[in-house]
């Protein structure tokens, strides 16, 4: 119900949908500004929150193999120096957002291996994939799998590797937010509790995030 005039009337589907999304973005931006608030000192590394110098060194090695001609290769990344593991994980991602790779029998038979090993289920979607610099947008079905991912313990560089997937920025890029969402991954799936996809940006406190229902 809400007051019009001094008198009571129901809420329509419209207004309680607007008021519904924003009270979601004032509790995710509590959560942000508290997760800020608790912060220690600055970082004295140079990767963004949540990743280490390592990964991010091995995620911009793969944006510079993937410039050749936009395919994933394990191959040809290890060969850049990226280690074994780090790029079976990327192709990890990027078999969850269905995107091709290249990969030897063995290797790809580890990536589905641990693929089926998050036992993922697709839902109905809502919503649209994109970057859109600084934005990140994944509809309500990719919202899902990436907290799927997230709670059965996949790792920053499989992050990356789902979200280049799924919006086509850089590995780079993704991995400034796969490495905050190893750390407040919960807000995903906040900002997609009404099914409609979400749309993920930096916010003004260096480091940290905010969501929104899309």
């Amino acid at each position: 119900m809400v007051t019009r005039g001094g008198q009571i009337v129901p809420m329509t589907p419209t207004f309680r949908k607007t008021l519904l999304k924003r009270m979601t973005l004032l509790a995710v931006l509590v959560v942000v500004v508290a997760t800020a608030s608790s912060a220690v000192a600055p970082r004295a590394s140079a990767a963004p929150r949540g990743v280490s110098d390592a990964q991010m060194r091995y995620l911009k090695l793969i944006d510079r193999q993937m410039d050749h001609d936009g395919v994933f290769s394990v191959d040809r990344a290890v060969a850049l120096g990226v280690p074994h593991s780090v790029a079976q994980e990327f192709a990890v991602g990027l078999e969850v957002a269905d995107v091709p790779f290249q990969a030897q029998g063995d290797d790809r038979d580890s990536v589905l291996q641990r693929v089926e090993a998050l036992d993922l289920t697709p839902l109905a979607c809502v919503g649209r994939n994109g970057f859109e610099a600084p934005t990140f947008l994944l509809d309500s079905c990719n919202a899902n799998l990436l907290s799927g991912m997230m709670n059965s313990g996949a790792g920053v560089v499989a992050i990356a590797g789902v979200l280049s997937g799924w919006t086509g920025a850089s590995a780079a890029a993704c991995a400034v937010l796969a490495g905050f969402l190893s750390v407040q991954g919960g807000l995903v799936g906040v900002c997609n509790s009404w099914g409609t996809g979400v749309r993920m940006f930096p916010t003004v406190v260096t480091g940290f995030w905010g969501c929104v229902a899309q």
